[in-house]
């Protein structure tokens, strides 16, 4: 046990058990407060520079897929279920207001990468789709993509 020396609010010194110094404190005291607000500054600044890349990446995404997704639905028809079905439901699980409704209304909160990793899933699932169908190709022909459209 060490003995800080802070007095707590009845006069007796404040005791902590185990390391008193982490990392920052350490910093600190070798290098002086400038160099490491500089450290932390940068790290949330480049925290919130990929938090805005990929906020619009998943409305990008949202966009595209589910806008995509939804066109095919309305020019197609809902049958087969592979008409915009797939890409309909991979731009509704990654876009950050579903997301932000689900946390809302049942607690359950999904990382970025989680909500991305659900729409490739769906994605990848309704190219299998197709593939099995006989509709396709489970890889994208880029020849056509000029001529017909690549989805």
């Amino acid at each position: 046990m060490e003995i800080a020396g802070a007095d707590d609010m009845d006069g007796k010194p404040e005791v902590r058990v185990g390391k008193t110094r982490n990392r920052g404190d350490v910093a600190r005291l070798l290098f002086g407060n400038c160099w490491y607000m500089g450290q932390t500054t940068q790290r949330i600044w480049g925290q919130k520079l990929g938090r805005t890349f990929g906020w619009l990446a998943a409305w990008a995404w949202t966009i595209i897929a589910g806008g995509g997704g939804l066109g095919l639905l309305i020019k197609l028809g809902p049958l087969p279920l592979t008409n915009g079905w797939f890409a309909l439901f991979s731009g509704i699980s990654a876009c950050p207001l579903t997301a932000s409704l689900l946390k809302r209304y049942t607690g359950i909160a999904l990382s970025g990468w989680a909500r991305f990793a659900i729409a490739l899933l769906i994605i990848v699932v309704g190219r299998l789709a197709l593939k099995i169908e006989g509709r396709g190709t489970f890889l994208i022909d880029l020849s056509r993509c000029w001529k017909e459209g690549c989805f």
